[in-house]
């Protein structure tokens, strides 16, 4: 691996979807890594990673992306006048329409998809920089759509039905992987997993809303917030609010164990961007998370400022198990859940 740093690489990112994600089905043919059957569950994919829907070979379909820095991910919304602050918690939606819009139009949205890991190795090359170190830098990525709709025509899959994730070009994946795996784990522990709020992500636990939405039959556990613009109208009607227990934890995803581990007195990565930007007093959060690669226990990441001790959570979703440390934000209360993943 060229990366100093430890990153996951595609062999074992495919091996902890498959043990997370109870939705993503081996694909039996061996066309795609992964058939997904609910195309909601596919709209949530491409909205939270890097992944995409096919058009053709010069178009990809994203909800919501990115566009660029800080660019707002709605079709109206209200911003600071000064571009410094546009960050994702001071964008206030104003309007844009639901999901489920865009499902009535395109229904094909919600047909079963495949979807294609690609291990950028195959389409790269190896390139040597002034210190001689080596890395890997993509030569050909506009083959791998090519190669991908050969495959789908070859199988009578329509480009529609397409789902592409491609990794680094050295075979690894980053930030956007671990923000998923913590977003599908939070989410089934009942929390609504947002990118609105501080950090990569936001969950908010609102056990009395759930259980309506729950009881009401549209929601069988927590959900991503975009899930719930993809609801079915029903003639359900609108059931009362109850005061509730309120929760919320911000999540910072690391693209390797270094940054996972990382205290640096910045604050800018990992352990320590937690503690020292999202945990103060002040920041009405009750916990914090910290998701990435290859740290298996909180020995990794624990050091003696008080702060780490005491009003730190953090997620380590590993090679072989997915754990989830919680310590509360005052007590220092321990609780502690594994799941084997192999």
């Amino acid at each position: 691996m060229s990366n100093v740093e430890s990153w996951i690489d595609i062999e074992t990112a495919r091996r902890l979807l498959r043990n997370t994600c109870s939705f993503l089905k081996q694909d039996e043919r061996g066309i795609a890594d992964f058939v997904i059957a609910d195309g909601k569950e596919a709209t949530i994919l491409t909205i939270y990673t890097d992944a995409f829907f096919v058009i053709d070979e010069k178009y990809k379909l994203k909800f919501r992306p990115p566009l660029g820095g800080w660019s707002p991910k709605e079709g109206f919304s209200l911003l600071p006048l000064h571009e410094g602050e546009w960050f994702t918690d001071s964008i206030v939606p104003v309007y844009t329409p639901p999901l489920k819009s865009y499902i009535d139009m395109f229904p094909s949205l919600m047909r079963t998809k495949y979807l294609f890991m690609v291990d950028g190795r195959n389409y790269s090359r190896m390139k040597y920089d002034q210190t001689g170190r080596f890395y890997y830098e993509f030569y050909e990525k506009e083959q791998i759509i090519k190669d991908i709709l050969q495959k789908a025509k070859e199988n009578n899959i329509h480009p529609s039905d397409v789902v592409v994730w491609i990794s680094n070009a050295d075979g690894t994946y980053g930030e956007d992987f671990w923000e998923y795996i913590a977003g599908i784990t939070l989410r089934e522990k009942g929390y609504f997993v947002t990118r609105y709020g501080e950090g990569d992500l936001s969950a908010y636990s609102i056990p009395d809303y759930l259980d309506i939405l729950v009881k009401y039959g549209f929601l069988e556990k927590g959900c991503f917030v975009e899930e719930l613009e993809m609801l079915k109208q029903s003639g359900v009607k609108r059931a009362a609010t109850y005061p509730s227990s309120y929760e919320s934890i911000v999540i910072e995803a690391e693209s390797s164990k270094e940054r996972v581990k990382s205290h640096n007195s910045s604050g800018k990565a990992g352990v320590g961007q937690i503690i020292r930007k999202y945990l103060t007093y002040e920041s009405g959060n009750n916990y914090g998370i910290v998701t990435g690669p290859y740290c298996t226990g909180y020995e990794d990441i624990h050091c003696h400022d008080e702060k780490c001790s005491l009003n730190l959570s953090v997620s380590l979703v590993v090679t072989r198990e997915a754990t989830l440390y919680t310590f509360h934000r005052r007590e220092s209360i321990i609780q502690r859940q594994k799941r084997e993943l192999d």
